[in-house]
């Protein structure tokens, strides 16, 4: 194996590894927030929230499983229609997209329960309140892990479009001479 098949091959396990997490905090943002939206259905503000947070993880979980499990020969032969730069833009735009999402997502619960003084004086006395609110900010962490994870892909998807990288390593081309049967009756 050449040195540049070696480095892609590291590339996409990597790219792939991180998938895997975006693939698994979006669905624990699904779990986590449901079983909140479930329980507090009457406050309003926290029901907007919890229906943001779940669409969210929805949202990123078939974006990541879509870009992850697309079959390498329907990207192949799509390139030979469009240029190699038009698929990696197509992906960035897709992980701004997903990471202003999850941007806000984490401003809206961080604020809320990561950077409020009042949790303190009112928790005191009531743990199961207490209780809730450790696992809002666990919550809240969670989305900040999936900033940091779909900014990490998002500079991969910039450094692919920035060198012009193709998803997959190109085939050699083959000539359509090569390929025409010969005719044996030559007249």
């Amino acid at each position: 194996m050449d040195e540049e098949s070696v480095t892609y091959t590291i590339h996409v396990s990597l790219e792939s590894f991180l998938r895997l997490f975006e693939v698994a905090g979006g669905v624990a943002v699904i779990v986590l927030y449901g079983t909140q939206l479930s329980h507090h259905a009457d406050d309003t503000a926290f029901y907007r929230g919890c229906v943001y947070a779940i669409l969210t993880g929805i949202v990123a979980t078939l974006a990541s499983l879509l870009v992850s499990l697309t079959p390498f020969e329907l990207i192949s032969l799509s390139i030979y229609f469009r240029p190699i730069w038009y698929h990696n833009l197509r992906l960035l735009l897709l992980e701004l997209g997903m990471l202003f999402l999850w941007i806000v997502l984490f401003v809206y619960f961080g604020i809320a329960y990561l950077w409020n003084p009042e949790f303190g004086i009112v928790s005191e006395y009531d743990p199961e309140y207490m209780a809730f609110i450790t696992l809002m900010k666990r919550a809240a962490w969670l989305d900040l892990a999936n900033v940091v994870l779909w900014s990490t892909t998002g500079v991969f998807a910039l450094l692919r479009l920035i060198l012009n990288e193709p998803y997959v390593v190109e085939e050699e081309e083959i000539s359509l001479e090569d390929n025409m049967p010969v005719d044996p009756v030559v007249v």
